[in-house]
Formats: C-alpha cells, structure tokens, sequence
C-alpha cells in the first residue's frame, strides 16, 4: 500500500513539473519614438498557447517594477511561467510583455 501511495505522489509530482505549454518567445516593434531615423525599440513576451487548433481568447500579462525575470537566472520566473501555463491550460492564449529588458531598464521600483 506505501509503495503504490509514493508512486502515485511520484506521477503526480511529475505532470504538475511538466508545463502544460511551451513558452514561445515573440518581438514585436514598440511605438516609442526612439527619433529621426532610428529604429524603433523591440520588445520581446512570452506567447503561451493552449494545446490544439483553433481560435482561442487572449491574456496580455503585465509585469510589475521587478519585471517577470530573475535577476539571478535571467529565466522567466516560476510565478509568471505558472501564470501563462494555466491560462494555457484553460484555453486562453497568453502574451507576458517584457517591456524593461529590451529598453535596458533594471528594477524600476525604486525610482
């Protein structure tokens, strides 16, 4: 009974590890006016899409003065990579904007 109890913990344990979607990473053009005859800035997100074909509703996700990455790793981190799997998995796509990275901002939340 405790071996099929800890197999059960031990599949279980796995498919919450596996992410329910991958992360895609998208750019698209900012509309900031970086002047006369410079390219405009790239801003970069994280696409979750839910499995399957078809037309699904959207999320864009913001982050907050931190940003979404981890200053050690510089990997999304886990809470917005939680965020966008289970939206993904409730049948929405899910863009997370970057917006301080591409524009070379640190934390903004002490300015």
């Amino acid at each position: 009974m405790m071996r099929s109890g800890i197999a059960v913990a031990a599949v279980l344990l796995l498919l919450w590890l596996v992410p329910a979607t991958a992360e895609e990473v998208v750019r698209f053009p900012s509309l900031d006016d970086n002047g006369a005859d410079q390219p405009p800035t790239m801003i970069e997100g994280r696409l979750f899409r839910p499995v399957g074909e078809g037309r699904f509703p959207a999320v864009v996700g913001l982050h907050g003065c931190s940003g979404m990455f981890s200053r050690s790793t510089g990997l999304l981190t886990s809470l917005y990579r939680a965020w966008g799997n289970e939206l993904a998995a409730q049948g929405y796509v899910t863009l997370l904007v970057d917006s301080i990275g591409p524009r070379n901002h640190g934390e903004m939340c002490s300015i």
